[in-house]
Order: structure tokens, then C-alpha cells, then sequence
């Protein structure tokens, strides 16, 4: 019998949802910089909360993003691509990390490429690029 699947709502923690099979692999990649401690903030965080102590982040386009971020990955499990070759990744282990998450638009229509953050403290997909992604698609009908 097949799991029944976490509900992504403004009140579900972070952790919660990286803990889904579907968005294991991505899991890593919602928010990096800062070090373990702040990755153990993210994820014992909630969508509300994080709206709480960043006003910038949208709580409702956070659940947007993530709700939509699961349902490619149910759909296409090669959304997550790693952008450097392997020969580039053994001269430098830190290019393993760099990674495009791919949410399907319209294929005879212009896409968006979007770059999260400035990468000034952290750089946080989840909260800059996800739920922009999903604005995006709508955007390119």
C-alpha cells in the first residue's frame, strides 16, 4: 500500500516535506549557504514562521511552489539536473552542488530561467525561485 502523501500547508514544516520520496533528491538544494545550522532552522521551520522573521517570503506562494515543485517530481523524476559534467565535478568537488530544477512550461513558447538569491547569507529556492517558477509558466501561455 502506498504512503499517503504529506500535505503542504503554511503550518507544515519544511523538513516534513523534504522528507518526501519524490523531493528526497531535491531536498538538499531547497536552501544552502549558511551551514548546517541554518539548513537545521529551514527544516524545522514552517512556511508561516519563516514569514514571521522574513517578511519577504510569501507563505502562500512558499506552498505554491512546493505543492507544484511535487507535482513535477511525481510526474518526471529527472527534474533535478546536475549542471557541470563528471570530469568538471573531479576537479572540483564543490560543482556538484550546482544543480537546475526543471518545471515544465509550454514547449513552443519562451521559458524563464531563474537564478535564486544573491547568495549573501544563504540562497533559498524554496522561498525565491520556486514559487517564481510557478508564476512563470502562467506567464509564457
Amino acid at each position: 500500500m502506498k504512503a499517503k502523501p504529506v500535505p503542504i500547508t503554511e503550518n507544515t514544516r519544511i523538513g516534513s516535506v523534504m522528507r518526501i520520496p519524490e523531493l528526497r533528491p531535491a531536498a538538499p538544494y531547497f536552501s544552502g549557504g549558511a551551514g548546517f545550522l541554518l539548513k537545521a532552522i529551514v527544516s524545522l521551520t514552517t512556511p508561516e514562521e519563516l514569514h514571521r522573521v522574513s517578511p519577504s517570503s510569501n507563505p502562500e506562494s512558499l506552498v505554491i511552489g512546493l505543492r507544484h515543485l511535487l507535482n513535477v517530481a511525481g510526474k518526471d523524476p529527472g527534474y533535478l539536473h546536475t549542471v557541470y559534467s563528471p570530469e568538471e565535478i573531479r576537479r572540483n568537488k564543490a560543482l556538484s552542488d550546482v544543480k537546475l530544477f526543471h518545471f515544465p512550461g509550454h514547449p513552443d513558447r519562451p521559458f524563464v530561467l531563474l537564478c535564486a538569491g544573491g547568495g549573501f547569507a544563504c540562497v533559498s529556492n524554496y522561498t525565491e525561485s520556486f514559487p517564481m517558477g510557478v508564476r512563470t509558466k502562467y506567464w509564457t501561455k
